[in-house]
């Protein structure tokens, strides 16, 4: 099959996944939050920041070496899973010792038990096969989307009778645990390739560590600055607000994880594949990615925004309906961080984990200043606000990094983002301005901002689809 065509298909299959997978998490959500408090969401949503904390600090670019490597046989197969599996037993062991300081320092006495509960979901993940990282390599993503859905729906199916039955935040710890355990059954039983086994070659530990230390510095530093908020506004407004602002992160999640998603399984490994050529063909490559993904994206990211309000007026008792607001704000550092995300790729498959590093360690910083200097002068909102200051840093330095490659991204990125700006801001502005003329409430005049300004850009992304799939077809027939 042609790479345009595998990326067409890759690209098809990871966006139905991942809208199965929002919309049974949605659909749990809603069920969930009549049973459950806010108190119960904000203290998971720290549990899970800690959890993916404890994965992310410690990550040396196992999968990325996986599908970038040029090695791909067993040997390489097996100690990259064996170093996973040592890594995570070790990421249990800090888990269950981080209980009782975390609970000291939130003032939340449940979080001793519920750490060490959900840091199983990270030895469960460690030890999944690396089967699931060779199929992304080969951009045959259609049995990982299925295993995705598949733990979901299930750990779904287990939530629901818990909060019925407890009204306690264990039912979302039983989720997350749950799922981790479905996934790493899936990966071992249905996916094809070798069967794990414990190896250590150390010309394939020299290649993953020599590739991955600079992608733990990187993944340290973007885990700090994408988390920053959860574990700031924790210890600074508490967990009942906490919960708000974590479902209305979840809004901001959709469009962000289905573009990051098929950013990571099917743009990594096509730009990779393009820098195993040269340097000019993983500038064709990306030129020609962005223009299919940069309007989907944004598509995808005012949507979610202007049917937040009426979302959550809709689905969620009135304690959870300033999570629409909120969600609308969030959407511009969501977006900008998809920009950073969706360019590292570029770095990613050029083998500059420096460059990555670099730009998430400013961003980091940028983000702690500016969010805290902005709680300090304007409450929460300036704490938003500063969240999004961050996010900027992070796309300019991985825009300038990317020019050292002779990759031109930031002019496009800012051109996205004002346009991003100017039609997100009058689909959500002008219901505001409106309600008291009309008569009707703002979040339902959102609505009717969503179809007229939004459209156009959906005729836009249908047609650049249909490019996509016409060069997908000459490629067939040239090969």
């Amino acid at each position: 099959m042609s790479t345009g065509k595998q990326v067409v298909r890759g690209t098809a299959i990871s966006l139905v996944g991942q809208l199965a997978t929002q919309m049974l998490r949605f659909a749990g959500n809603i069920v969930l939050a009549r049973f459950l408090p806010e108190e119960a969401f904000g203290i998971n949503a720290m549990v899970f920041a800690l959890t993916t904390g404890l994965w992310l600090m410690s990550d040396v670019g196992i999968g990325a070496s996986v599908i970038r490597s040029k090695r791909d046989d067993d040997d390489f197969i097996n100690t990259a899973w064996t170093l996973s599996v040592v890594r995570g037993v070790m990421l249990f062991g800090l888990g269950t010792l981080a209980g009782p300081p975390a609970a000291w320092f939130y003032k939340e006495p449940q979080l001793i038990w519920l750490l060490p509960l959900c840091s199983t979901m990270v030895l469960l993940l460690a030890a999944e096969s690396q089967a699931y990282w060779v199929q992304q390599r080969r951009m045959a993503v259609g049995r990982i989307m299925s295993i995705d859905v598949a733990s979901q729906a299930i750990a779904l199916a287990v939530a629901i009778p818990v909060a019925i039955y407890t009204r306690h935040v264990i039912a979302l710890a039983c989720a997350a645990v749950v799922s981790a355990i479905v996934k790493f059954l899936l990966t071992h039983l249905i996916l094809p390739g070798p069967r794990m086994k414990f190896r250590w070659d150390k010309l394939a530990i020299k290649e993953i560590f020599a590739f991955g230390q600079w992608i733990f510095l990187s993944t340290l530093f973007s885990f700090l600055a994408t988390r920053w908020d959860v574990f700031s506004l924790g210890r600074l407004e508490g967990f009942a607000l906490l919960g708000v602002y974590g479902l209305a992160g979840q809004i901001t999640s959709v469009p962000n994880q289905i573009s990051i998603q098929v950013t990571n399984t099917v743009l990594t490994p096509v730009l990779a594949d393009a820098f195993r050529g040269s340097a000019e063909e993983l500038r064709t490559r990306l030129t020609q990615a962005r223009r299919a993904y940069l309007p989907a994206a944004a598509l995808l990211f005012l949507g979610a925004a202007t049917t937040a309000p009426a979302f959550f007026q809709l689905a969620y008792k009135q304690n959870f309906h300033a999570a629409g607001p909120m969600a609308q704000l969030l959407m511009l550092p969501a977006w900008l961080a998809f920009l950073q995300e969706a360019s590292s790729r570029a770095l990613l498959a050029a083998g500059d984990g420096r460059g990555l590093a670099l730009s998430n360690a400013v961003k980091v910083i940028g983000t702690i200043i500016a969010t805290l200097v902005g709680f300090e002068l304007w409450g929460f909102w300036g704490f938003v606000g500063g969240c999004a200051v961050g996010a900027v840093i992070g796309v300019v330095i991985v825009g300038w990094r990317l020019r050292e490659h002779g990759v031109t991204v930031l002019g496009g990125d800012l051109i996205a983002t004002l346009a991003f700006l100017l039609v997100g801001g009058a689909a959500c502005a002008i219901p505001v301005w409106a309600e008291p003329l009309v008569g009707v409430n703002a979040a339902w005049l959102t609505l009717i901002s969503c179809v007229v300004l939004c459209g156009p850009l959906a005729v836009i992304v249908f047609r650049r689809a249909a490019e996509g799939r016409g060069l997908a077809r000459a490629a067939t027939s040239e090969a």
